[in-house]
């Protein structure tokens, strides 16, 4: 008890010192004090050893054969996301109801009054690419200009686009003509038609199209599997910058028809 009675009597004054560790600044090597507190640390170090053997313990044979398995009815994630390919340029996607029906009978387009009848009879249904723009009626029926037709082709040319793969089809008869009859067309038309991709021409063929939708170019609105692409007016696309912009947003969709995507 001699060291211990020795800390107990050590003046009241130099416990918060040596409680510092002070002591072991000030106190010579061999000093009793270094001896004692070298035995508590020794004490210290004995009581709090963790058990190496625990730690060593190998597994048992049911712990070797543990496995992590997925329910049957589901695939590892790395399979379930699936990676699409998206346009370049900003791509916002909105949702609308569709009001589709069942396919339209063939002998449908026969049955249509002028000029509908006439714009029937240069489309054919499962062709994938629908175009509609307010002059679409115009140049269906022989009045197109030559801009407009040059446009086209070279939008066609651009995208690489092989025959056979676009209908032309109006949501009005003349562009400054706008009337629910038609627009019933349209619709009656889409549905024959039956196009993977609508591609809108301007704010008129949006508002004819999809009425109450927001006009915002290079977006598109999904209606169940069928994508209607907002695009600018056809003249707009006359001005380099905005025909590369347009080519730009097409190109994986239209990429996506011929890879199956």
């Amino acid at each position: 008890m001699g060291r211990i009675s020795q800390s107990l009597t050590m003046p009241e004054c130099w416990r918060p010192l040596s409680g510092q560790g002070l002591n072991l600044i000030y106190a010579p090597q061999g000093s009793p004090v270094l001896e004692y507190i070298n035995e508590l640390r020794q004490a210290d170090v004995k009581t709090n050893r963790p058990d190496l053997k625990a730690f060593s313990k190998q597994p048992d044979a049911a712990d070797s054969r543990r496995e992590i398995s997925l329910p049957a009815d589901r695939e590892p994630v790395s399979e379930q996301v699936s990676v699409r390919q998206v346009p370049a340029v900003t791509v916002a996607s909105r949702a609308v109801a569709d009001t589709r029906s069942e396919p339209l009978q063939s002998g449908w387009a026969g049955g249509l009054k002028q000029p509908w009848a006439q714009y029937a009879a240069k489309a054919k249904p499962g062709r994938p690419l629908l175009w509609t723009y307010p002059e679409a009626g115009l140049d269906l029926a022989g009045e197109s200009s030559k801009t407009r037709s040059n446009l086209i082709r070279k939008i066609i040319g651009a995208l690489n686009l092989p025959a056979g793969s676009n209908n032309f089809w109006p949501h009005r008869s003349r562009p400054d003509t706008s009337t629910s009859d038609e627009r019933e067309y349209f619709f009656q038309g889409l549905k024959w038609l039956s196009p993977s991709f609508v591609l809108l021409f301007g704010p008129e063929a949006l508002a004819d199209a999809c009425p109450g939708a927001e006009y915002v170019k290079y977006t598109f609105i999904s209606v169940q599997g069928r994508l209607h692409l907002i695009l600018p007016t056809l003249h707009s696309l006359e001005a380099e910058q905005e025909f590369a912009a347009c080519l730009n947003f097409l190109s994986p969709f239209i990429k996506s028809l011929w890879r199956g995507g």
